[in-house]
């Protein structure tokens, strides 16, 4: 179960982040990420009303401060994807926030199996693979304005945050359902309306051309956290968080059949890997 909800959760962020950037090259990137957060908290508003669940403010507070890691880990990206090399930012913000679960896992009592942690470690070179950009990508990019070692400082700061998200849901109980996710939305749509107001002054406003986008943005997303809600509370958070982290490759898969782009070899090999890691993580 825990397998089938991290993959189904990797799949569905996979084609929330497919259909942000789509939503992004026609609209500011924070208004995308407030419009399509809003939407989603709409959408578990009415789940929670109708579905009601005993949250302790204990849950509230770890939803809240999940919120913060992930809104910061979205700014972060964007800003490493808009300024920087994606070939350089996109794995290594990948592999961070797979790899923070994995390291903190035994501390919090957590001990995957011999096979479980071979799984693992596969997934994390996967991961490394199937979300590299090609030189073609690098060579489209007009704007590098951000040297190496701070490319490297903002993949590693929003992996950090995203591996942050995957902890701080993690400590919420399972009968606090979907609440810890209306706070960690709240809080999220508060830190990156700031910032789109405030600091980068692009505004809020997604034209109506773009909404489509950003409902199908949003709609996935919700499935995706909502999943991966599910699969920490029934299993390891380090297994949870790294089959989770594997959703670049729904994001490749959709270019590859929606915008007809290319797989390279090494992205092939990813998925190869990918396969070998889920079938090791299944027999622990």
């Amino acid at each position: 179960m825990v397998i089938a909800l991290a993959l189904g959760s990797a799949l569905t962020f996979g084609a929330a982040d497919f259909w942000g950037g789509m939503a992004s090259r026609r609209a500011p990137s924070a208004a995308v990420v407030v419009t399509a957060q809003t939407i989603s908290l709409a959408v578990l508003l009415t789940w929670v009303l109708l579905s009601p669940a005993a949250a302790a403010t204990s849950d509230l507070l770890w939803g809240a401060a999940s919120g913060v890691a992930g809104g910061a880990g979205v700014l972060l990206l964007y800003k490493g994807l808009a300024d920087g090399r994606m070939s350089v930012v996109a794995p290594l913000t990948g592999l961070v926030a797979a790899g923070i679960p994995v390291v903190a896992s035994p501390l919090l009592g957590e001990v995957p199996s011999r096979p479980a942690l071979a799984g693992i470690a596969i997934a994390l070179v996967a991961i490394a693979l199937v979300s590299r950009e090609g030189e073609r990508h690098e060579a489209d990019k007009t704007v590098t304005a951000m040297t190496r070692r701070a490319m490297v400082s903002v993949a590693v700061a929003s992996g950090a945050s995203f591996g942050a998200l995957f902890l701080l849901l993690d400590r919420t109980s399972s009968e606090s359902g979907m609440w810890p996710l209306v706070t960690n939305k709240t809080l999220a749509i508060a830190l990156v309306g700031f910032y789109g107001l405030r600091v980068a002054r692009t505004g809020l406003r997604v034209p109506r051309s773009t909404w489509s986008v950003v409902v199908g943005c949003a709609v996935a997303g919700t499935t995706a956290e909502v999943m991966y809600l599910l699969a920490t509370q029934k299993g390891l958070v380090a297994i949870a968080a790294v089959l989770t982290s594997l959703y670049p490759a729904s994001t490749v898969l959709l270019a590859r059949f929606v915008l007809h782009e290319r797989l390279r070899a090494d992205q092939l090999a990813g998925f190869a890997l990918a396969g070998l890691a889920v079938a090791l993580i299944a027999l622990g």
